[in-house]
């Protein structure tokens, strides 16, 4: 069963540095909240080295930037992101790239919020460091994209990709603050990141799950052949030996898109009641005798199911060979 081996796996794939929740909970935030910092790193350097000047420098500058950031984030979120005017983009991007702005001023505001209401405790708040990493994350990957369209020339039959995309990465921000506000405890205001702020970010919030006819619009893509396709999967590695379970699942991809004209000629025959409801076998052969297909068409559909029928097989025992194992 190729799925199912895939599948046994996983494990493997998702250990790196140890498990992946170390990943999540210490190294993604923990380390990166400081690195990335444009004060915090400089602060404590400045402590290590008792350098009083710079340190009141590196201070009164991380005061300022959390006062803007509070205000950036309060007034993008009250307009939408529409108060960035000048966005990069085009008119299917922009919105993006102003939800974008709106969502990093938010993480900005309450990353430093956490620091400082949570001092070294926040590394042992794994659920709320894990996160701010998903938050981070998908911020991450929302830039990533749109700057894929961007760099392969905005292609219009890329946009359903770039729309669930970006859809998904905004549902799981919206997701993680709203998980933040709700367990962050932040002395004296802590109650209006639990109540009010809690509430208006759900009544406001960044995305919702992209919508069902998105899903199967992005669905029907990845099944069609063609260079679109292609260029999705040219780093997918695809065996030439055709008893491979891989080459076998391609192939047969390839020739359902080559059916799918014939199976509509049978569907609308049927349904004009030329042909009977019968299984698939009997069906197309019915169709044959009474010239709603040719033996060619007919020839293609009947290698079809040797072949679908070949790909969904699973590993198979007697009752012996199971006494074996």
């Amino acid at each position: 069963n190729f799925l199912a081996h895939t599948y046994i796996g996983m494990p493997i794939a998702v250990t790196v540095e140890g498990a992946n929740i170390l990943t999540r909970t210490l190294i993604v935030f923990g380390q990166g909240a400081l690195r990335a910092h444009p004060y915090a790193y400089r602060e404590i350097a400045a402590v290590e080295k008792k350098n009083v000047k710079d340190f009141d420098r590196y201070f009164w500058g991380h005061v300022g930037h959390v006062i803007r950031n509070a205000f950036r984030s309060v007034l993008l979120s009250l307009t939408r992101g529409r108060i960035m005017i000048c966005a990069p983009g085009d008119k299917h991007t922009r919105r993006y790239y102003r939800k974008l702005n709106w969502a990093s001023a938010t993480f900005a505001w309450m990353a430093d919020l956490a620091m400082a209401s949570l001092g070294g405790s926040l590394k042992f708040r794994e659920k709320i460091t894990g996160r701010f990493a998903d938050y981070l994350s998908y911020m991450y990957f929302a830039a990533a994209i749109l700057r894929r369209y961007e760099a392969e020339n905005r292609r219009k039959e890329d946009l359903p990709f770039v729309h669930w995309s970006m859809k998904y990465c905004f549902y799981q921000m919206q997701v993680a603050i709203d998980q933040i506000f709700r367990n962050l405890s932040v002395p004296l205001v802590g109650f209006l990141f639990k109540g009010p702020i809690s509430w208006w970010s759900r009544m406001n919030s960044f995305s919702q799950w992209p919508e069902d006819w998105l899903e199967n619009k992005v669905a029907e893509l990845i099944q069609v052949p063609g260079e679109q396709r292609d260029r999705f999967t040219k780093n997918v590695f695809m065996p030439k030996d055709p008893e491979n379970q891989l080459a076998k699942l391609e192939r047969t991809l390839l020739m359902v898109y080559e059916a799918a004209g014939i199976e509509k000629k049978i569907k609308q025959a049927t349904r004009s009641k030329v042909l009977d409801k019968l299984p698939a076998p009997a069906l197309y052969q019915q169709a044959l005798s009474k010239n709603v297909i040719t033996q060619a068409e007919f020839d293609l559909l009947d290698k079809l199911q040797a072949a679908i029928y070949d790909v969904v097989q699973v590993d198979s025992f007697t009752s012996q060979e199971l006494v074996r194992l």
